[in-house]
C-alpha cells in the first residue's frame, strides 16, 4: 500500500531574509498531510514569528508548497551528462 503524500513548505523559500527568534536565518518547515494544512500551519508561523500578515503572502506560500514523492525519474534526455 503506497504511503500518503506529504506536503511541505519552508519559511525561507518565500521569506528569504526572515530570521528566527535568535536572529538566525529561519529554517522553519511545515510537513502536513494536505496542502491546506500546510498553508494553515505556515500562515500561523508567519504571523506569530515574523509578524507578517499571511494574507499578503498567500500566493508566495502556495507557490512554495511541494509534495513528497512527486519527482519524475527518467526524464533526462540522451547525453545529459550521465555516462
Amino acid at each position: 500500500m503506497p504511503t500518503a503524500p506529504t506536503f511541505y513548505v519552508r519559511c525561507n523559500h518565500f521569506l528569504s531574509l526572515a530570521v528566527d527568534e535568535n536572529g538566525q536565518p529561519c529554517r522553519f518547515m511545515v510537513k502536513a498531510s494536505t496542502e491546506n494544512e500546510a498553508l494553515t500551519q505556515m500562515s500561523q508561523h508567519v504571523q506569530k514569528v515574523h509578524k507578517q500578515n499571511p494574507k499578503d503572502l498567500m500566493n508566495n506560500i502556495k507557490a512554495c508548497i511541494h509534495q513528497t514523492g512527486t519527482k519524475t525519474f527518467g526524464t533526462r534526455g540522451v547525453g545529459s551528462g550521465h555516462h
